[in-house]
C-alpha cells in the first residue's frame, strides 16, 4: 500500500491494512459471533430493524445484509448517496430492496459536499472523504435518533 493514501498507517513496515488481515487469524469468530448477536439482541428493540447496516450497495454490503438475514437479524440498510452515483451503484441499492430489504437514504447538501469535495481533495488528497465521513458517522447519528 502506498505511503501517501489518506490514513495509512505503517507498523514495523507493514500497512494497517495487513496488520488487520493478520489479524483475522488469532480471532475466535464463534465467540465473536455469540457476542455481536447478544448484543444486538440485548439492545433497544426497534419494531422494523434489529442492527443498522451502512451500506453502498456494493459487494460488502450484500453480504453483511445476507449475513444478518441468515442470522435471524432485520437489518436496515442505510446509505449516503454519492456526489456522482453511477448506474452500476443504483442498481446495487435497487437489489438490496428487491431482495426485501428496508433502506433509508441521506442525501447531503449537494453545494456544501462539494465544496468540501474541494477542500479534502486539496488538504487531504482525498475527494471523497465527506462520502466517506458520511457513510462512518450518519448511521450512528440516524440509530441513536430513532432507537
Amino acid at each position: 500500500m502506498s505511503s501517501t493514501r489518506p490514513d495509512v498507517r505503517f507498523v514495523d513496515g507493514l500497512c494497517s491494512a495487513c496488520v488487520a488481515y493478520d489479524r483475522r487469524r488469532a480471532a475466535d469468530w464463534d465467540a465473536r459471533k455469540r457476542q455481536f448477536l447478544a448484543l444486538v439482541r440485548g439492545g433497544r428493540r426497534h419494531p422494523i430493524f434489529d442492527v443498522l447496516v451502512a451500506s453502498s450497495g456494493g459487494k460488502d454490503s450484500h453480504a453483511i445484509a445476507l449475513t444478518a438475514r441468515e442470522w435471524g437479524l432485520r437489518p436496515l440498510l442505510f446509505t449516503v448517496t454519492p456526489d456522482f452515483p453511477t448506474d452500476l451503484g443504483r442498481q446495487n441499492l435497487e437489489n438490496l430492496k428487491r431482495l426485501g430489504f428496508p433502506c433509508a437514504e441521506f442525501t447531503p447538501n449537494v453545494a456544501v459536499r462539494r465544496k468540501l469535495n474541494r477542500i479534502s481533495l486539496v488538504e487531504i488528497g482525498d475527494i471523497e472523504w465527506p462520502e466517506h465521513a458520511g457513510i462512518f458517522s450518519l448511521p450512528v447519528r440516524f440509530a441513536r435518533d430513532i432507537g
